[in-house]
């Protein structure tokens, strides 16, 4: 049960034909799209207790109010050029491939799984995207570039260029191979569309597309991490065994 305090009986007001504000703590405020102007203090003050429990309601009248400033719902997605479309998701797994780094680097092993898993979802949309673009006519094969040892196939059309992963090439003379400047570029007019319109366009672009096996680099394998002990943060044995334990013998 919550008493009122400010409305205890000896201490009540005399009824008056007066006509009383409109007021309203913050919570039913908002729900009305109000909030109280910058540096208004409360008209009213409501003390109440409870069972174990007391606590103040800060009104306000209308007065004191000023409409909330609403964001704008989001734009719907929308079909933009496929080929930009292909370049934005290439630019924004690049950002999740860097920041995976950066959180294993942090020991922030759930996030960094976060966001190698949208990184590769980016790079499967590229992947099936870039194999139905050059069979329709839009990328052609233009050559290779080899970097860190790993194999790409250069793809250019429309003043866009991308690479894929792609076999090794025992045949194709390294020092021919273009600069890595030349690689992932646009045209120099064209604006960076939104991440949602590129994954739309893409996720349409495929609707009805037979999925297709795409060659994929070989993926390292890494080393075992040595167990981090949760005592001392030093590497190579766990809690339980830590010699800086004040119960260690």
């Amino acid at each position: 049960m919550i008493i009122d305090l400010t409305k205890t009986p000896e201490h009540s007001a005399p009824k008056q034909n007066i006509e009383q504000p409109d007021i309203k703590n913050k919570g039913q405020w908002a729900k009305e799209g109000f909030k109280p102007k910058s540096g208004e203090e409360p008209f009213r003050i409501k003390k109440y207790r409870g069972d174990g429990f007391t606590g103040e309601h800060h009104l306000y009248t209308a007065d004191q109010m000023v409409a909330i400033k609403r964001k704008p719902a989001p734009k719907p997605a929308e079909l933009i050029d496929t080929l930009a479309a292909v370049f934005e998701v290439t630019r924004y797994a690049k950002r999740c491939r860097d920041a995976a780094s950066r959180c294993y680097q942090s020991d922030v092993h759930g996030f960094a799984g976060s966001w190698r898993n949208r990184k590769d979802e980016m790079y499967r949309l590229k992947g099936q995207a870039l194999h139905y673009l050059l069979a329709d006519g839009r990328l052609e094969h233009s050559g290779y570039h080899l970097f860190e040892g790993k194999w790409a196939e250069l793809l250019t059309g429309g003043g866009y260029s991308f690479h894929r992963p792609c076999p090794s090439q025992p045949d194709v003379d390294i020092q021919s191979l273009p600069s890595l400047a030349d690689i992932e570029a646009k045209p120099k007019e064209s604006a960076e569309p939104r991440l949602t319109d590129a994954v739309f366009t893409l996720e349409q672009y495929l609707s009805g597309k037979k999925q297709v096996q795409v060659y994929e680099w070989p993926v390292r394998k890494k080393k075992k991490a040595k167990l981090r002990c949760y005592h001392c943060g030093y590497r190579g044995h766990v809690q339980r065994d830590c010699p800086e334990r004040d119960d260690a013998y």
